[in-house]
């Protein structure tokens, strides 16, 4: 399926990125959900949005590096990339930055890797507890790594090579594997790249793996400059290079203008973690509102047909922005 996509892409999409300031290239590292795209019939950046139009007004040189999210088959993919290329969205993928050594080295990655997981699994000393449990989870997840994961360390090395007198990578930062392996191989060329690190959401205490660990730092894989989305959210460790930055997702939040004799509406937002949405599902079963309609609105990120039939049927499933649901919301 990978090398398919790579063949098309390559054949019948690859545009040479446009070059409007030949010293330095800004990369938006971020994801594109295809299911949104295809539905809405055009690309809108739903985590940096405003942006495009910053450094289009600035006058830079900037490309998109897309995550696809839901690309499940080659249809979708053909026509997420239609779209993409009708709206000429400026794209580097990793179809084109990957050539065929960086896919033999996939190949072999593919295969030594269960190999040195194993070899390192079996030299631990069993008898000791944490040892046991990491034992445990290196077999238990070995499965878990993907090639795609190792394709972004190749990815950001490609990416290196670039001849741009600087590099700024503008970076949906999660602290993943993808994020982790991608500022590796950007590190190739360490004088020329800087790293930002977009922690620009409500973080949630679920999402344990979110913080950074300072002990990292000397691995290459923590970003140069963080960006979090208030003070409240600043590392007290200083080796963590954290500032207060835009909440470009959030603009609109305080803009809102409430009537609240007007308003009549029960919303419900689903989370982007399942098991809160299966207590949010037994919260609706017994749920009597008389007051007007009660809507559920879905995370762009989750999978909605997961759970259309465990909903009541007296509920409206909606997909307007959330900010025009707020403005006929009585509860939230």
């Amino acid at each position: 399926k990978y090398l398919s996509e790579k063949f098309i892409y390559n054949n019948f999409f690859m545009k040479k990125v446009s070059v409007n300031n030949c010293n330095e290239l800004i990369v938006i590292d971020t994801f594109f959900l295809i299911n949104r795209i295809i539905k809405e019939k055009k690309y809108s950046d739903p985590y940096f949005p405003g942006l495009e139009k910053i450094l289009n007004n600035g006058k830079k040189n900037f490309v998109y590096l897309p995550v696809f999210i839901g690309n499940s088959s080659l249809y979708l993919f053909i026509k997420t990339l239609n779209i993409l290329k009708k709206q000429k969205v400026p794209l580097i993928t990793e179809y084109q930055l990957l050539n065929k050594k960086n896919i033999l080295e996939l190949i072999k990655f593919i295969i030594k890797y269960p190999l040195h997981i194993l070899k390192f699994a079996y030299g631990l000393d069993s008898n000791e507890y944490y040892n046991k449990i990491l034992k445990f989870e290196l077999f238990n997840t070995i499965d878990k790594v993907t090639f795609y994961n190792f394709s972004r360390y190749l990815q950001g090395e490609q990416l290196s090579k670039f001849h741009y007198d600087k590099v700024k990578l503008i970076s949906w930062y999660e602290n993943q594997v993808i994020d982790k392996n991608l500022y590796k191989g950007l590190r190739k060329d360490r004088n020329k790249i800087t790293i930002y690190g977009c922690q620009l959401f409500i973080i949630s205490p679920t999402l344990i793996s979110i913080n950074v660990d300072p002990n990292e730092i000397k691995h290459d894989i923590v970003p140069d400059k963080i960006l979090v989305n208030g003070k409240n959210y600043l590392y007290n460790d200083k080796k963590i290079n954290s500032f207060v930055g835009p909440s470009l997702r959030y603009k609109k939040l305080f803009e809102i203008k409430l009537n609240y004799r007007k308003t009549t509406d029960l919303l419900i937002p689903f989370s982007y973690h399942k098991d809160a949405n299966e207590i949010i599902l037994n919260i609706l079963k017994d749920i009597n509102y008389q007051h007007g309609k009660i809507i559920v609105k879905f995370h762009p990120a989750t999978q909605a047909e997961e759970y259309m039939n465990k909903l009541p049927g007296d509920i409206f499933v909606s997909d307007e922005n959330i900010y025009e649901l707020f403005e006929r919301t009585k509860i939230l």
